[in-house]
């Protein structure tokens, strides 16, 4: 009889044992399935809202697009919509994006951004935070030049703005000394922040601009040259 109660309880503790690991095997299987849910409601969620934000950049390029085409039918004339953007070192034309995204004001951030959207960069006004204070200092210009030459931000642009209207004579001239240094091309830009600036300059493309891909690809190769149109510089 003692035989028989020790194996019933000895059973009895087996059967404890397996019920137990049951429901430990049954909470862990629904903590995993909630989990999983969990994480596949925040997935679609993620993703509605990245579609959201995907439509909302569609829209609003365009209607930039939309602008941009009216601008040109009212007034006969070609207007492509860009982007200037200040990054640490500078500002920055870019052409091709469809709008600004949180970390674009550091360049290697810009710069994939614009590479997959299959645009193209130009840094703008480039001796601004470069060109020392006394231009006249031709140590201080060579160091500053120097310095400027060994940033390889410039290099992941496709030009440099050699000819700004807003600019003086020796402004420019170290933009045109950085992109012959460099080797790389150079545009212009009135950068009018007046009536009286539009048209000072202009970049003189080789072909024939109709839009914004031509825009590009012609940044791309290297087809042009910055032109002064008025006595300003």
């Amino acid at each position: 009889m003692l035989f028989r109660s020790a194996e019933a309880k000895a059973q009895a503790e087996a059967d404890r044992k397996a019920a137990m690991e049951v429901a430990r095997q049954t909470k862990l299987k629904h903590d995993a399935d909630r989990k999983a849910e969990e994480a596949e409601k925040a997935r679609q969620a993620a993703a509605a809202k990245a579609q959201a934000e995907a439509d909302k950049k569609a829209a609003a390029e365009a209607e930039r697009q939309r602008q941009a085409q009216a601008l040109a039918d009212r007034h006969g004339f070609l207007v492509v919509p860009a982007v200037e953007i200040n990054i640490e070192i500078g500002h920055v034309l870019c052409f091709g994006l469809t709008g600004y995204v949180y970390g674009m004001h550091r360049w290697p951030e810009l710069a994939e951004h614009v590479q997959r959207a299959g645009g193209a960069m130009v840094a703008a006004h480039p001796h601004r935070r470069r060109m020392p204070h006394q231009a006249k200092d031709p140590a201080g210009y060579a160091e500053a030049l120097e310095r400027a030459c060994d940033d390889p931000f410039y290099r992941a642009c496709a030009a440099l703005e050699t000819a700004n209207g807003r600019c003086n004579g020796v402004q420019n001239a170290f933009a045109h000394d950085l992109a012959a240094r460099l080797g790389m091309p150079a545009t212009a830009g009135s950068d009018a922040h007046d009536p009286t600036d539009v048209g000072v300059c202009a970049t003189d493309f080789d072909g024939r601009i109709t839009g914004l891909r031509d825009l590009i690809d012609a940044l791309h190769g290297g087809r042009y040259r910055p032109r002064w149109l008025s006595a300003r510089a």
